[in-house]
């Protein structure tokens, strides 16, 4: 692997991007708020054409 290459790809912002639930029974998911963060996020110069998603723990990633 190509650690400088690596980071040069790794640069720049790096944003959170929360599960959100709805506050009734069983805590179902919470898509309306999910796709108003993204918008917010990308109406707000987030911009990268390439973006990497965490949706596992990283740990759970980094260890296979």
């Amino acid at each position: 692997m190509n650690y400088e290459n690596l980071k040069k790809k790794l640069e720049g912002c790096y944003v959170t991007v929360p599960t959100p639930f709805k506050d009734i029974n069983n805590l179902p998911l919470n898509f309306d708020a999910l796709k108003d963060y993204v918008e917010f996020l990308l109406g707000n110069g987030l911009d990268r054409k390439i973006v990497l998603y965490f949706l596992v723990e990283p740990q759970v990633i980094f260890q296979q």
